[in-house]
């Protein structure tokens, strides 16, 4: 994968000056050295296996300081999981949210076509919130609802009595769009879409 370092930071939103570029150049070095971790359960009627597989994402990057230019080699392995299929977000729409959950939100929900009802506390579990009582995570999960509300991301949502949050995507012909809004759930490939990530 090749890129410039200032067209990547414009289209992150970020600064191309000096401090950009060194902050995008610390990133894919701590990119370079984390790992990604997937376990696979496979069950049968008599067990249940665990397969894990740990590698980094990034495998190398060269940087050419005269062009500012990035070549990154992403490791194959990883790689093929987008084979697979993978999701789309408008870039320009999640730069509107401020806080980790809505982020997190908008990620988890774009990777929905229909959003199903799904307890407070499953979500609490699945972000990975540290906030200890589920009452003070509910609040922040409502404010982080409100913020995909006024991004346009969904239309609407509300908690149940079960305790169980309800989300409405906004409704678009055809789902991620640039001009209409929304999110794209892509199966394979790659749209070449600028502005998207």
């Amino acid at each position: 994968m090749r890129f410039t370092g200032k067209g990547f930071l414009h289209g992150i939103g970020r600064s191309a000056g000096k401090s950009g570029r060194e902050w995008l150049k610390d990133c894919l070095r701590r990119l370079t050295g984390s790992a990604v971790e997937i376990t696979l359960e496979v069950k049968n009627s008599y067990w249940t296996d665990s397969y894990t597989y740990a590698g980094s994402l990034v495998d190398e990057f060269i940087y050419n300081s005269s062009s500012q230019g990035y070549f990154l080699k992403i490791n194959p392995k990883l790689g093929r999981l987008f084979n697979a299929g993978w999701t789309q977000l408008q870039w320009h729409q999640r730069l509107k949210l401020k806080t980790d959950l809505a982020k997190w939100l908008h990620g988890f929900y774009a990777s929905h076509k229909e959003p199903y009802p799904i307890k407070v506390a499953t979500l609490k579990h699945l972000c990975g919130a540290s906030i200890g009582r589920l009452s003070d995570f509910r609040g922040k999960l409502r404010r982080a609802l409100d913020e995909l509300t006024k991004a346009e991301l969904i239309t609407s949502w509300k908690i149940d009595l079960q305790d169980k949050v309800h989300v409405k995507k906004r409704d678009t012909n055809y789902p991620g769009t640039p001009d209409r809004g929304g999110i794209a759930v892509a199966t394979r490939g790659h749209s070449g879409r600028k502005g998207w990530a």
